[in-house]
Formats: structure tokens, C-alpha cells, sequence
């Protein structure tokens, strides 16, 4: 693998993080085959990166919270800055683009970790809302759907 990354990345007509991703997925898939590796992996999942245009360097965690604050900031935008607004909103439309790009056309490991990791903080959040009351995420179905849509015409 390393001889084979090597070749590659002298080669001057590849270039960029393209070249790279897939040693990056092998070393992933090679370190998740030992358990206690895995489990180290998956204990600090909130600390991985999105890496994705203009969220080079935030966390899972980081988006997390910049995507669910979406509905919050719909709702009561006098909290935020503007800057924040815009923030929050071009998250929520990265973070929404990944989790509607099919599976099989998401090509790197960390995205489809990135898919589990919100589906399952969504999950924590609903279990956590049926415990204080049945109306509290009503307002967040409404806002995905927006999204959606608006992030489909984009394209």
C-alpha cells in the first residue's frame, strides 16, 4: 500500500486529496480490524473532521452543532449574529447535501461515518425529546424537508 501511494503521488498529473483518500479509507478499514483500535476510533468519533468544501476543519461535533441549530435559528434568529445565520445555514446545507447523497455514491469512509454519527445523535436527541414531551421536534421534520428542496433545486 505505502509502495503503491508513493508511486502515485509522484506522479505530477495526480494531484490533491483524491490521491490520498484511499489509503486514508484502507488505513481506516486496517485499523478498525483490531478492537481496541475500533473501539478508541469510535469512542473519539466527535473529534473526527468533515473536511468537506468550507468545513475543512470542523469536527463531527462541530457540524453536529452548527446543523442542529438550524431549526433553533429559524425559530428564535435574534440569538444569532448574522455571521452565525449564514454560518449555520451553509452547515445545514453541506451536512443535508451528505446525508441525501445515496450510499453508494459516497465514496469515502469518513462520510459514511459521518452519515452514522448524525443518524445516531439524531436517534439520542429522539429518545431524549420522548422523555421530555411530543412536541419538541416537530419544527425539525419541517425545516429538513425545506432544506431538501432547497438543496435539490440547487443542483
Amino acid at each position: 500500500i505505502v509502495d503503491e501511494h508513493r508511486v502515485e503521488t509522484s506522479n505530477p498529473h495526480k494531484k490533491g486529496e483524491a490521491v490520498n483518500q484511499w489509503v486514508k479509507d484502507f488505513l481506516t478499514e486496517y485499523a478498525e480490524s483490531f478492537p481496541q483500535a475500533s473501539n478508541t476510533l469510535e469512542a473519539n468519533v466527535d473529534r473526527c473532521i468533515y473536511g468537506q468544501t468550507g468545513f475543512e476543519h470542523h469536527t463531527f461535533e462541530e457540524m453536529w452543532d452548527l446543523y442542529s441549530n438550524f431549526s433553533i435559528q429559524k425559530r428564535e434568529p435574534e440569538r444569532f449574529t448574522q455571521e452565525q445565520k449564514e454560518t449555520i445555514q451553509r452547515a445545514h446545507t453541506s451536512v443535508t447535501r451528505r446525508l441525501n447523497t445515496p450510499v453508494t455514491r459516497s465514496t469515502s469512509v469518513q462520510m459514511r461515518r459521518f452519515r452514522k454519527y448524525v443518524h445516531d445523535r439524531k436517534q439520542q436527541e429522539e429518545s431524549s425529546s420522548s422523555q421530555r414531551g411530543p412536541l419538541s421536534s416537530l419544527d425539525d421534520d419541517d425545516d429538513d424537508a425545506e432544506e431538501v428542496a432547497a438543496s435539490q433545486s440547487a443542483q
